[in-house]
């Protein structure tokens, strides 16, 4: 399988691309979200519509339900029994560690450390998220800087790794065998339009009805301890609704920390092996889809 990958910041137009570069090459989608992997997730995902898929099946969109906890092992596994027999796929989404795993799989994601992730949470519980934070930044400094440092199950597990002697960050990019032929591209503007479009998306979510949809989630899933409730978009209107703040400060609050995962996808991509696009210049998805495909067919 030959993968043609579509990487960009929140909100920068992936899907819109990848769609119109799976209707060029006749191929599907692969979605590439940590976060659209839960069902009935959709407005603060801004999961692709029935509409908007325009035809083009659509793999690894609501696969579990917010109540379980995926990991990217479970993410790998999910993509490749689906996606088992197509000649190329589109891969798009704004988790680069999804693409690092499935393109170069890590030969130590099964190793056994209970015991110290026991230990890990046993100082999570004593002394906070902070220390642990501490940890990692003197174990691994390139994982410290671009982890989502709130979702402590991610911290808590590349702990375990750098602590057991496998860092990270050491994990990604081209020293281990890669998996598949394939070439990336990453969707980029200026840095004030992404945070500009963001913070537009994110009162258009606010307007389209997130707060009752996180309500929902905890009355059908009962998933407030879940790694989904974790997710930019949800802890923030979770603490809302559980009266801690106002929705407008939680509203400022994720802005704020939608821009700050913005400035780390960004961080992120600049270490993959990939051609960068400015939108901007290009203009529509259809002009872009166009160079992409062009240049994935011309590299063959």
């Amino acid at each position: 399988m030959k993968i043609l990958g579509i990487l960009g910041a929140t909100g920068v137009g992936k899907s819109a691309v990848a769609v119109q570069v799976a209707k060029k090459l006749k191929c599907d989608v692969l979605s590439a979200d940590s976060m659209q992997v839960y069902k009935d997730m959709n407005i603060g995902t801004a999961k692709i519509t029935a509409a908007e898929m325009q035809g083009v099946t659509h793999h690894m969109l609501d696969v579990v339900t917010p109540d379980v906890n995926f990991s990217a092992q479970d993410y790998c596994d999910g993509a490749l029994r689906s996606t088992d027999g197509c000649g190329t796929i589109v891969m798009a989404g704004g988790t680069g560690f999804y693409f690092d795993c499935l393109l170069y799989p890590l030969d130590f994601q099964q190793a056994d450390t209970k015991a110290l992730r026991e230990k890990l949470n046993g100082i999570y519980a004593r002394e906070g998220k902070e220390k642990l934070w501490e940890m990692l930044k003197e174990q691994d400094l390139q994982t410290y800087n671009t982890i989502d440092l709130n979702n402590i199950k991610r911290v808590v597990r590349a702990l375990e790794l750098a602590l057991s002697g496998h860092r990270k960050s050491e994990g990604q990019g081209g020293i281990r065998k890669c998996a598949f032929e394939h070439k990336l591209y990453v969707l980029n503007a200026d840095r004030q339009y992404l945070y500009d479009n963001a913070d537009k998306r994110i009162d258009g979510m606010i307007q389209e009805g997130l707060v009752q949809e996180v309500r929902d989630l905890l009355a059908k899933y009962n998933c407030r301890r879940s790694t989904s409730m974790q997710a930019i978009g949800y802890k923030e209107i979770l603490n809302y609704i559980d009266g801690n703040c106002t929705l407008n400060e939680a509203v400022q609050q994720l802005k704020l920390n939608t821009r700050h995962y913005i400035k780390r996808q960004l961080t992120y991509f600049k270490r993959m092996n990939a051609i960068w696009l400015d939108v901007l210049q290009y203009g529509t998805p259809e002009t872009i889809a166009q160079v992409i495909t062009q240049d994935f067919l011309a590299s063959f």
